[in-house]
């Protein structure tokens, strides 16, 4: 996907380990050629990495409509799913109320 119309500050999606995981990202630069988020350039051309192998699929696109809101669900998702997960927070489990409880059970089974 062409970046030509990036500039600094622009909200992109970083797809890594073949698009499977998406994170969204701020544009901290721009130059020419290249497209700088954090301590990564991208090429403007197809937003394809610059300077990995061909092992690393890492590449930055221009978010899809509802597509930034679709990661961030996700990225609660997740955090959320690790905080269940982990073994410290079976506490808190124990302490909600049993209301709550059932809910998250029901929402599991499904």
């Amino acid at each position: 996907m062409r970046l030509e119309n990036v500039q600094p500050g622009d909200t992109l999606i970083h797809l890594t380990n073949y698009n499977r995981i998406r994170r969204i990202v701020t544009v901290d630069r721009v130059t020419k050629t290249q497209v700088v988020v954090g301590h990564f350039k991208f090429r403007k051309l197809d937003g394809g990495r610059i300077g990995s192998d061909r092992w690393d699929s890492s590449q930055v696109a221009v978010p899809k409509p509802n597509e930034l809101e679709e990661v961030r669900t996700l990225q609660l998702q997740g955090k959320l799913i690790g905080k269940i997960n982990d073994g410290c927070q079976i506490n808190l489990l124990r302490k909600m109320d049993l209301g709550k409880l059932r809910s998250i059970y029901q929402a599991m089974r499904s």
